[in-house]
């Protein structure tokens, strides 16, 4: 960033096709603004130098900003990027809920297939010009598919967890060579 814009400026810009030329943002853009804050739980980040956030937390504003644009079709690339387990939970906690509940449609660019997994209906996996395979989430993550895009083995596992079965997607990396320690450590020396 050229300019040290806090980041209730930058969610605040998602509303500029609100905004009329040479016009100053409404109160209504405003509110928007701060509800979407709300709305990712980084209300307290908001007069905070978005340059001066850490990676992940950037990653929320601009997801923030996303929201505060109020369209009909929200299109995101590596949404969950630059984020820790607990954000990236968060991300596609929402992507999902919003879907749900407001009936906004989320295409989501990933390459986290455990993740479309748990929050797609439908999936689009590109394999080459011409090549693709879509349908319903559950029948085209399967691991001859994904092992045909990503070139190495994934498998698909359940477990029980919180009363209800949770499947995800695991990547497998048996060959690679268990590394050997080259230090050893000793408490008091």
């Amino acid at each position: 960033m050229s300019f040290p814009y806090t980041v209730f400026d930058m969610v605040l810009m998602g509303r500029a096709r609100h905004v009329g030329l040479f016009s100053l943002p409404s109160r209504q853009d405003e509110a928007a603004a701060w509800a979407a804050l709300e709305q990712m739980g980084i209300g307290d980040l908001a007069i905070r130098p978005f340059d001066q956030l850490s990676g992940g937390q950037r990653q929320l504003v601009i997801f923030a900003r996303a929201l505060a644009t109020e369209v009909e079709i929200l299109v995101l690339d590596e949404s969950t990027s630059a984020l820790d387990l607990k954000n990236q939970g968060t991300i596609l906690e929402w992507m999902a809920r919003l879907s749900q509940d407001t009936g906004l449609t989320v295409i989501c660019a990933s390459h986290h297939p455990h993740h479309a997994l748990v929050v797609a209906d439908e999936v689009l996996l590109l394999f080459g010009p011409g090549e693709t395979i879509q349908g319903p989430a559950s029948q085209v993550l399967s691991e001859p598919h994904l092992e045909r895009l990503y070139g190495a083995a994934l498998r698909k596992v359940a477990f029980d967890y919180g009363g209800r079965t949770v499947q995800t997607l695991v990547p497998v990396y048996a060959g690679v060579p268990k590394r050997q320690p080259r230090h050893e450590w000793h408490d008091g020396l």
